[in-house]
């Protein structure tokens, strides 16, 4: 104990799991006696040791960067060691394409300046960013976004999915889909394919809308409309 400041510490460290006290149950008793030269006050003091985590934190997102080549990252074959499985994925200029479908996930895909292809898996966001790009997350397990950015893109979904197109006038397929898909047109002239309980926010300019007969959604249009059912 520290006579200026009454600080209680151990000379050693305690080890949870080799306890050092006299029945080995972690529980330290000692008697703290304080006097002023003529009284004394004892205090009783317990000490409880308790077990901590010590085992190797988690690590976040792991950062996977791709080169001003046409760069294939494919889940699980390429490049050596890239699982998909949380990462952030910078592919850089080129013509890329990123396939996270065969993964849990939870990833996040940057296209870059090239016409790029990305493949969303569970729970992934995908921006394409500049260029033409397809992002398709039809084959995934939903609770996928999907961000055109600029240039002329195509974005597919499958169930439980968000496709935002941005600017350009894209495409935005939900066709596959058997509900809970949101379709976002923003700027440009769109083209929206729908499947079943999905719904959909044209957005600015002149969009067309295409979907089954039987299809039941909900539509939100902006300037102009075009819609039609097969």
């Amino acid at each position: 104990m520290n006579a200026s400041t009454g600080a209680l510490s151990f000379v050693a460290a305690p080890d949870f799991e080799a306890p050092g006290d006299a029945n080995d149950d972690n529980v330290y008793e000692l008697q703290v006696s304080v006097s002023d030269g003529t009284e004394t006050v004892n205090q009783a003091v317990t000490v409880t040791i308790t077990d901590i985590d010590d085992s190797t934190p988690t690590s976040g997102p792991t950062p996977v960067f791709g080169s001003i080549a046409d760069d294939v990252f494919d889940a699980g074959a390429t490049p050596p060691g890239f699982d998909g499985i949380e990462d952030f994925i910078f592919t850089g200029a080129g013509a890329d394409l990123v396939d996270l479908t065969t993964t849990s996930s939870s990833s996040r895909a940057y296209g870059g300046s090239g016409d790029d292809e990305l493949f969303g898996g569970t729970n992934d966001r995908l921006f394409g960013q500049s260029g033409e790009d397809i992002l398709d997350s039809s084959e995934g397990g939903g609770s996928n976004r999907l961000y055109g950015g600029a240039g002329v893109d195509e974005l597919i979904v499958g169930s439980g999915d968000r496709a935002f197109g941005g600017a350009g006038n894209d495409i935005l397929e939900a066709s596959n889909s058997t509900g809970d898909s949101r379709l976002y047109g923003g700027d440009g002239d769109d083209f929206f394919g729908l499947g079943a309980g999905d719904r959909i926010i044209a957005g600015n300019g002149d969009d067309q809308i295409l979907w089954a007969l039987a299809a039941a959604i909900s539509l939100r249009a902006g300037l102009a409309l075009t819609s039609s059912g097969w």
